[in-house]
């Protein structure tokens, strides 16, 4: 999958390299999204179908149920009785909307291509681009499917401005939208969340900031099988806004983060229902001898974003803590600790200064 970024007024080329192929090569596109952008299904219904296809072999009902109406080759043997190579298959034959490029041509007409990269030209929006060639055809395929073999060779591209990022937590989810050629805030963008089926989960519009904030958002994503396959279960963001006079669209999933994990930079995290807790110790000292006696209090918050990023009284409270010496693996305590105060003035206090309520072991 390409991205490639314009500006609305400049030429718009993907990268096709080329070596020692035909000098009429055939290539096909699809526009799913053009300067008027389709649905976000449609555009997930065909993200879907070239990830699926490709693997260097795929279960012949797979191949039947994504490419319907396609003929497959027949079994030339017992290794591809039950399989089948999507390379021999074309995905956008027969489609109504699909319309042949332009592609430069040769540089001499009779002869094979030498190595070299030329430029497709695409207009903004999400393109399905598929090439079939004869002559990978007879050199890479099986030479017992007879002359004549096509070899086809597909990806996607999507021609933008506009990048969008998507933070997603378990209490809200926030997406912000940026221009790709300038790295500004891009205000009154239309953001679109949806799950791998393209259904609408939630919507919004950016601020001045370029930033849309959502709630009520699950936290696990559904799990998209197909649909983001290689990313897990995901959710499909999509933002379009006008650039320059022009349509612009763009696209993420939230499972695109390949480097940029949380874990990488020792980043906390968690999508669970339930908020973390955070446990902290107060010693009344901790300079210590062996047989003394140290009191200390125990704190118990949750994490929580309401009202503001800070801590909240936990609902429920652990019956026992147990103390243990790290060194040695010894637990010298096990403490019931005090059940925590019935709800009244100290849950819902609100002087920054006032003591939170906790609970106690002492003596051990």
């Amino acid at each position: 999958n390409r991205c490639v970024s314009t500006e609305p007024r400049r030429a718009r080329r993907l990268p096709l390299t080329l070596r020692y192929l035909e000098p009429a090569l055939q290539t096909r596109q699809l526009t799913v999204s053009d300067l008027a952008p389709q649905s976000d299904a449609e555009i997930i219904r065909w993200f879907t179908r070239v990830q699926r296809l490709d693997g260097f072999l795929i279960p012949r009902e797979d191949a039947a149920r994504l490419l319907p109406g396609v003929a497959l080759p027949k079994p030339v043997g017992d290794d591809d009785k039950d399989m089948v190579q999507p390379r021999m298959l074309s995905l956008l034959a027969g489609q109504s909307g699909a319309r042949a490029l332009q592609v430069p041509p040769a540089a001499k007409a009779d002869q094979p291509r030498p190595f070299e990269v030329i430029g497709v030209p695409l207009a903004p929006g999400f393109h399905v681009v598929e090439l079939a060639s004869p002559v990978l055809g007879r050199s890479l395929l099986d030479a017992r499917y007879v002359a004549g073999r096509t070899m086809y060779v597909r990806t996607t591209a999507l021609v933008t401005n506009l990048a969008v990022h998507f933070k997603l937590g378990r209490e809200n989810a926030l997406a912000w939208v940026t221009s790709l050629d300038k790295g500004q805030p891009v205000a009154g963008a239309a953001v679109r969340v949806s799950d791998c089926k393209g259904r609408e989960v939630a919507a919004g519009s950016t601020d001045a900031q370029g930033i849309a904030r959502f709630e009520g958002i699950d936290p696990q994503p559904p799990d998209c099988g197909d649909a983001n396959e290689e990313n897990g279960p995901a959710y499909f963001v999509s933002a379009r806004a006008s650039n320059e006079g022009a349509a612009d669209m763009a696209f993420t999933w939230s499972g695109w983060q390949k480097g940029i994990e949380a874990w990488r930079f020792n980043v906390p995290t968690s999508r669970e229902a339930r908020p973390d807790l955070v446990a902290h110790t107060v010693f009344d000292r901790t300079l210590l001898r062996a047989g003394d006696t140290v009191s200390m209090k125990h704190l118990l918050r949750a994490q929580t974003g309401a009202g503001g990023p800070g801590f909240a009284l936990p609902k429920v409270f652990p019956a026992q803590l147990v103390i243990q010496h790290v060194g040695s693996g010894n637990t010298p305590c096990h403490s019931t600790g005090a059940p925590p105060p019935p709800a009244g003035a100290a849950r819902k206090a609100s002087s920054p200064s006032r003591a939170p309520p906790s609970w106690a072991s002492t003596g051990c």
